[in-house]
């Protein structure tokens, strides 16, 4: 379904409040498999995976898609959640990275080994990158 279509379908299932409105339920049968169905899943002895309200009037394979794109964009958006926690995650753990490195190295009390002063500013320029890649808010 094209992003138009499904738009459209949206609007209609936001509407079917106004102009009636019909339950749909996608069932998951004890085997695993996903379908849709105007009854209750109990009826074909599955359970209840989700409960759609979809316009009413309209053809059980139009009501589905609307189902289907309401389900598609929960989807999305838990998956964009997902990602910016994890971005999150990333950037918090690079951050005390960088300020462990500045604790050890940039504290100015000299007693670093050089060794270390080199794998310190190469990783230092890493994270830096990485920060940046990863669009973290600067501390």
């Amino acid at each position: 379904m094209d992003k138009f279509t499904w738009w459209i379908a949206a609007c209609l299932a936001a509407g079917a409040a106004d102009a009636g409105a019909a339950t749909i339920y996608r069932c998951r049968s004890y085997g695993g498999g996903h379908f849709w169905s105007a009854s209750h899943c109990q009826q074909h002895k599955a359970l209840i995976d989700r409960i759609a309200s979809v316009p009413d009037g309209m053809p059980f394979d139009q009501q589905v898609a609307v189902a289907q794109g309401q389900l598609d964009a929960l989807e999305g958006s838990m998956q964009a959640q997902r990602a910016e926690a994890a971005r999150q995650e990333r950037c918090a753990a690079l951050l005390h990275e960088r300020d462990a490195i500045w604790r050890r190295s940039g504290s100015g009390t000299g007693n670093v080994p050089l060794e270390q002063l080199g794998s310190d500013r190469e990783r230092w320029k890493q994270i830096t990158r990485q920060l940046a890649a990863s669009k973290c808010p600067a501390p």
